[in-house]
């Protein structure tokens, strides 16, 4: 829940930062380092949905120069890998239709924003 609006996170060390609920208008996240999973690019780098889900949570992604990066709950990894744990996890329930519309609307983020 922290008020991060407009500052400069640039270059700095996320890996393992608990984001959720964190209001990130206009903050600079160029080049903030996630670690194993790369580092942010593009215009609009994080992108954040919910409460969603079984655990009614927040979902968030963030664009790297490695693509698409997933964090929901303890899970973090690519869009594909957070694909097939939702469709391993959920089948087809009301939560894995839940989280396809978010999985669309990241897709189309990144598209976007992602500074190709």
């Amino acid at each position: 829940g922290a008020d991060l609006r407009c500052a400069d996170l640039g270059g700095a060390e996320l890996y393992g930062a608990d984001l959720g609920g964190a209001d990130l208008r206009c903050a600079d996240l160029y080049g903030a380092d996630l670690g194993e999973h790369g580092k942010l690019v593009g215009e609009r780098p994080f992108f954040q949905c919910g409460p969603i889900g079984s655990r009614s949570d927040y979902l968030l992604s963030f664009i790297t120069d490695k693509g698409v990066v997933i964090k929901a709950g303890c899970f973090i990894g690519t869009l594909d890998e957070f694909r097939t744990k939702v469709e391993s996890t959920h089948a087809d329930n009301d939560h894995a239709k839940e989280y396809q519309m978010a999985m669309l609307m990241i897709e189309v983020h990144a598209a976007l924003w992602g500074g190709k």
